[in-house]
């Protein structure tokens, strides 16, 4: 599932070994490094690691996520935002991905797109990652404003499906 993945999608993962919050909301973000691409499968013989402590192995998928957060873990209601400590995106192993394709609902803000990001073919790639790095930290900043709701169904079905 994880090779299907585009950049905008929204994705949860098994938070493992975290009590509060057993799993994580994320959205697939566009990777410049990539070519643009919010995946990346390592087509190669050896481990693939990247910055955070991520190591991605022969035939799987490294997907490039922003984290939401849940606005409130003893709640109900199911609101999140984008997280306010992290807030570039990273690099997460498809191991951990629950497989759920699935919406979430606008509650408030306005509409903020994920930007697509591409290589620049101009000689000058500094330049063009730092134009890269602020869009994104452009878009995380609109972001801040904007609540998403998921439904309960999909919280049940992720929880169920959770790999431990």
């Amino acid at each position: 599932m994880a090779s299907a993945l585009t950049v905008g999608d929204w994705v949860v993962f098994d938070a493992c070994d975290d009590e509060l919050e057993p799993v994580w909301l994320g959205r697939v973000m566009s990777n410049p490094k990539w070519d643009g691409q919010g995946i990346k499968r390592n087509n190669t013989s050896r481990m693939m690691s990247y910055d955070n402590g991520v190591k991605v192995g022969k035939g799987e998928v490294g997907v490039f996520v922003i984290w939401y957060e849940q606005i409130n873990v003893m709640s109900d209601d199911h609101e999140y935002w984008v997280s306010r400590t992290e807030t570039q995106p990273i690099v997460q192993h498809n191991k951990y991905l629950i497989p759920l394709r699935f919406e979430m609902h606008q509650m408030l803000g306005e509409k903020n797109s994920v930007p697509k990001l591409r290589t620049s073919t101009r000689s000058d790639a500094s330049r063009s990652y730092l134009n890269n790095t602020k869009r994104i930290e452009d878009w995380h900043d609109k972001e801040y404003g904007v609540v998403w709701k998921m439904d309960n169904e999909l919280r049940r079905t992720a929880l169920a499906l959770r790999i431990n």
